[in-house]
């Protein structure tokens, strides 16, 4: 490793040499001995580059040290952190930055205009002075090590999980911002791949395997994931969808506490010790909000695949009705619906039923203004995307699905003379989108016999005290709703629970 950090300070340092090359518009890594190969170079890491050059340079020249001592980099396990961090130590040699880098707490190597030095925390080597401190934290170095903390007008910078054990205390002495870097896009991935194949590495064709490439849209925007041959092995290739030769994901214990799981997909920050490895299998952290912050890093969390939107999906609707509310409440913050699960939830509560239904309307607070029959059926839109042409039937069910915003189905009933559109309500945070509610009217008003007739209602699924509350809470949108029909009446439906 001496030898490469050697010739890397002489080749770029030394002799200046671009250590960054171009082919069909793909910028990667020249393939530096010690710095890996066929690294792509992301928009993003020219953004953290300006930031930590110009934080770098004021930390080194300001005497009152009241500015940020470092940076600390983070996000999703195999985004890349690392890869930023070489990015990072070839800039600094280009730009001629004094820079030291670090992957455990027996070396450390040390680049400045005197050369290229090698220490370690044991040994005599004088600690880097007025140096930007690259650390690479994992299994090795948890923490930067002393060498780098010891002078003040040194600015670190640390790519580490988001663990806070591994970066809590010395950001918090030094000010350090924090950075979550954003999810690989299929743009990207579509890149690495075409790169590797360049190099000649690509698997052996396999009809029955997932490329790296698919496995982007199997479990999720992780370069390191897709690329991995124990992940191509784990998944074998179906017309029916992927099927796994082991379990991938404990569901059992990552659904165990939807308190903690509500509290980290909603507040966005993650304590590690209320959530187990399993989560970020399934919830990918990109940042919420502009970066940096100079706080907790906070993360905007999504399910980015339908592989995984169904295997959630598949273990919650196998749980008992309170238990699926619950996880409702807890998925509410994530920007895309589980439509499954709300499939399923509508279906509990409406299409099971026995007795008919009561629904309450803001106009009537006191005693119910219509029942829903008992005995509904449930009846199918013809694709996802849109309602297309449909032969509605009375007494039923339509689970509206994606298409429609805020809209989760709505039931035909009494000689198909009442529209009622149902939302469930679990947080206080979901908007009313009228467009949802606008693309349902205009359609049934186009292929129903007769609508002049028709009672139109809006009606919010909440069970306890919070039915009455979310629909009061969005009465505001009356107005809105009377643009789209005047005749469209806000309220609840009376749920067991």
């Amino acid at each position: 490793m001496t030898h490469t950090f050697s010739d890397l300070y002489q080749r770029i340092w030394v002799n200046q040499e671009n250590p960054f090359d171009e082919y069909e518009g793909i910028n990667y890594f020249k393939p530096f001995k010690g710095l890996g190969q066929n690294i792509i170079v992301r928009d993003e890491y020219h953004t953290i580059w300006d930031f930590v050059s110009g934080a770098y340079q004021v930390r080194a020249s300001n005497e009152e040290f009241g500015e940020s001592g470092g940076l600390v980099v983070t996000g999703q396990p195999g985004i890349g952190k690392t890869l930023f961090l070489a990015y990072a130590l070839v800039k600094a040699l280009k730009e001629r930055i004094p820079v030291s880098y670090c992957v455990n707490l027996n070396e450390i190597f040390i680049f400045n205009k005197d050369g290229f030095q090698k220490g370690s925390s044991a040994s005599d080597i004088s600690s880097p002075e007025c140096t930007l401190c690259l650390v690479d934290s994992g299994v090795n170095l948890t923490k930067p090590p002393a060498i780098v903390l010891t002078h003040i007008d040194n600015y670190i910078v640390q790519a580490a999980s988001p663990k806070p054990d591994h970066w809590r205390q010395w950001s918090k002495q030094r000010l350090a911002a924090k950075w979550v870097m954003d999810l690989w896009t299929k743009d990207e991935m579509e890149k690495l791949v075409r790169l590797r194949a360049k190099s000649g590495i690509t698997f052996p064709p396999d009809s029955s395997r997932y490329s790296p490439l698919e496995l982007f849209d199997v479990v999720g925007p992780s370069p390191r994931d897709c690329i991995s041959t124990g992940t191509r092995l784990t998944f074998i290739k179906k017309p029916e969808g992927p099927e796994t030769i082991h379990p991938y994901g404990d569901l059992a214990t990552l659904l165990s506490d939807t308190r903690a799981l509500e509290r980290v997909i909603k507040t966005g920050v993650f304590p590690r010790a209320e959530q187990g490895e399993d989560f970020l299998t399934f919830f990918f952290g990109g940042p919420l909000g502009e970066n940096p912050v100079y706080l907790q890093p906070r993360f905007r969390y999504v399910v980015p695949t339908g592989y995984l939107e169904d295997r959630l999906c598949d273990y919650i609707i196998k749980e008992k009705q309170h238990e699926r509310y619950r996880l409702l409440c807890a998925f509410a913050p994530l920007p895309q619906a589980f439509a499954p699960i709300y499939e399923s939830y509508i279906v509990s509560h409406m299409h099971d039923l026995r007795e008919s239904l009561p629904c309450y309307l803001l106009s009537n607070l006191d005693s119910p203004s219509f029942q829903l029959p008992a005995g509904l059926s449930l009846g199918r839109l013809p694709v996802e995307s849109g309602l297309g042409r449909t032969e509605f039937r009375d007494n039923t069910i339509y689970v509206t699905r994606f298409a429609f915003p805020s809209l989760h189905a709505f039931i035909i009933s009494d000689n198909m003379t009442r529209i009622t559109m149902v939302q469930i309500n679990v947080s206080d945070r979901h908007d009313l989108e009228i467009s949802g509610v606008r693309r349902v009217i205009d359609h049934l008003k186009e292929e129903l016999p007769d609508t002049v007739c028709v009672q139109w209602s809006f009606l919010f699924v909440a069970p306890g005290r919070n039915r009455k509350k979310a629909a009061e809470a969005r009465e505001k949108y009356k107005l809105e709703l009377r643009e789209v029909d005047p005749e469209v009446r806000i309220g609840w439906i009376s749920t067991s629970e």
